[in-house]
């Protein structure tokens, strides 16, 4: 996870070049894209999130340098890495490679109702999609060894018991799974024909069961900002789409007047946001409510990738966005001075309490304030001209704040939750790194007075 999280930052940066075409530029996007996340964090534990982050990471960069320069090659390296991703986590691989191919086949369809291209030339332009199944290799795998059918995933095999009551309704252990001969007989037994409607089955199940209220309202308000269970809201982790929406809305016409190839750019960044929602959806509510789902809503540590890329893209357009190196160079100078501010107004002044939900409180209102501050901000200047001071002295000065707030955030789930949290995983499990942040941070338990 450690070497997954430097090449999820070296993705961020070459994706961001291409964007931007500017190295200070790149730079600061990383910058911001790693701070409002939760990377840092998950690169220290055996958990899964910082591979589906890694992973996405190539697909989302490698279908940009195909909208870039047109390479047939990008396109396929970014179908192979999709079905890649489809084995690393089923859920978001599936519709990160249904909505890749989409806006890959879109253009083509047009051509041919057109009639730009012949059809044949159209069939042949359509050849990278096949990298998908390429990828999707281990994920055959996988299946064929556990579930003894290709395309029957593991996580599949309960629902025919659970649907027909002889189950609970909770999630089965997979020992009990792969040990019931009448689970994965039922699969084993299914001959092509039989398995693509039970494959089917398993997409609308997986689709059609998300559209309730629950979910839709009550579940997504929870997991964007304050969910039930107590732990970090979506948005909080990663204010800058908000800051980013909000300068879209103000900013509309200049951000319109790009060129077709920059506009397709933002469109795919924001058709990967809506892939990994939708991927989820089924789920929000449980999100929303489950004491497992911590320190942030883990399932959508994919989304803060194509968020914070969104967000860059859009901010690097907008008239107040002159100076990348200065934000970066008082960005970085700030995270050394500012962290150690807020590390003790947190853990000496307590000014939520002195436990880690009044530590996680104590962030949420400073992040949710400056992004209220920024955002009022930003709609305050538009009525002002545009080479007004207000805009290169203040306003990108305050954003910057704000992403060294979240990184600060970010630092403390690291360092002080990784370590009294002692549950899951999420203690730093490489002896290297846990004993170098034991020279700086001591945990000291006390007994129960």
């Amino acid at each position: 996870n450690h070497i997954f999280f430097a090449l999820t930052a070296a993705i961020v940066f070459e994706t961001c070049r291409t964007i931007t075409k500017d190295i200070w530029s790149a730079l600061f996007g990383t910058f911001a894209c790693l701070a409002c996340s939760s990377y840092i964090f998950w690169a220290g534990t055996a958990k899964d999130h910082m591979l589906t982050a890694m992973v996405l990471a190539f697909v989302i960069f490698f279908f940009i340098q195909y909208i870039s320069h047109g390479r047939q090659r990008d396109a396929a390296l970014s179908f192979v890495c999709s079905g890649l991703l489809i084995w690393v986590r089923p859920e978001v691989g599936f519709y990160v490679t249904i909505f890749t191919g989409l806006f890959f086949c879109m253009p083509l369809i047009k051509q041919v109702i057109k009639k730009e291209a012949p059809f044949n030339h159209t069939l042949k332009s359509c050849i990278p999609m096949a990298g998908v199944f390429l990828g999707a290799v281990p994920f055959f795998i996988n299946n064929i060894l556990i579930s003894k059918n290709w395309l029957v995933p593991v996580f599949d095999l309960p629902r025919s018991a659970i649907d027909s009551g002889s189950a609970t309704t909770i999630p089965l252990p997979i020992s009990q799974v792969v040990s019931d001969p009448s689970i994965i007989n039922e699969a084993a037994g299914l001959n092509i024909f039989d398995t693509l409607p039970r494959v089917w089955e398993m997409i609308t199940h997986a689709i059609f069961r998300g559209f309730s209220f629950d979910n839709i309202v009550s579940g997504f308000y929870g997991v964007m900002v304050f969910p039930e269970n107590g732990n970090i809201g979506f948005l909080v982790m990663c204010p800058l789409i908000i800051i980013a929406l909000v300068a879209l809305a103000l900013w509309n016409r200049k951000i319109s007047q790009l060129s077709a190839n920059n506009k397709e750019i933002g469109l795919f960044l924001f058709v990967m946001i809506l892939a990994i929602f939708l991927g989820y959806l089924p789920q929000f509510y449980s999100m929303n409510i489950s004491l497992g789902v911590l320190p942030d809503m883990r399932y959508l540590t994919p989304a803060y990738l194509p968020c914070g890329l969104f967000s860059i893209f859009i901010l690097t357009k907008v008239p107040f966005f002159k100076s990348p190196r200065n934000y970066l160079t008082y960005g970085l100078i700030g995270t050394v001075v500012i962290i150690p501010v807020l590390f003790f107004l947190m853990v000496f002044v307590h000014p939520f309490g002195d436990q880690y939900e009044g530590y996680a409180a104590f962030f949420k209102f400073v992040i949710l304030s400056e992004v209220i501050v920024c955002s009022g901000l930003m709609i305050v200047s538009r009525f002002y001209p545009e080479d007004n001071w207000f805009y290169s002295a203040v306003l990108p000065y305050l954003i910057v704040l704000m992403l060294i707030t979240v990184f600060s955030f970010q630092f403390m789930l690291a360092t002080l939750y990784g370590m009294l949290m002692k549950m899951n995983g999420y203690t730093f499990w490489m002896p290297l790194v846990r004993e170098g942040i034991n020279l700086f941070i001591v945990v000291q338990y006390v007994p129960a007075i």
